[in-house]
């Protein structure tokens, strides 16, 4: 059982860590993308003044009569916001697989209350806790290992 665990441990991790690999590539197109307004904004002062406010919308259609550097722009910063939302989406995947029980046999998620998985059948439940003793006389919980019960003293 502890090998099958192992292997659902590397699964789960190995899943997580493609996810994390993607939003890192992800995070290095953004600081590419925020470099490239940067270096337009920098060197046009009519473009930064006229897209400080489109900053604030970016889903706003470019009008027509922008011209070719400011359609360029406004497409980088909507680069920038696409690239922030998949992000966004990739962190909520890898939260979702972190938090799931998975299935220790076959690797599936598994519901919150499972005591069986429902793919491949393995028992997923808590074993059975063990039968507690208790004192023929005064009704004490004994101790596994007990021969006599600590709080009267009689034979467990």
């Amino acid at each position: 059982m502890n090998i099958m665990m192992n292997g659902v441990k590397k699964l789960v991790e190995e899943q997580t860590e493609a996810l994390r690999t993607e939003v890192e590539d992800l995070l290095s197109q953004k600081k590419e993308k925020c470099m490239e307004i940067g270096m337009m904004l920098v060197s046009s002062e009519e473009i930064c003044a006229e897209f400080m406010a489109r900053c604030e919308n970016p889903d706003e259609d470019v009008s027509a009569t922008d011209s070719s550097e400011q359609t360029e722009l406004a497409e980088k910063i909507r680069d920038v916001y696409n690239l922030e939302n998949r992000m966004r989406e990739l962190q909520q995947q890898i939260d979702e697989i972190e938090r799931h029980p998975h299935c220790p046999s076959c690797g599936k998620n598994l519901d919150a209350d499972a005591l069986y998985c429902k793919y491949c059948g393995c028992f997923v439940g808590e074993e059975p806790a063990t039968k507690k003793r208790k004192c023929a006389k005064c009704g004490y919980e004994l101790p596994e290992e007990a021969v006599f019960c600590p709080n009267c003293g009689s034979m467990a």
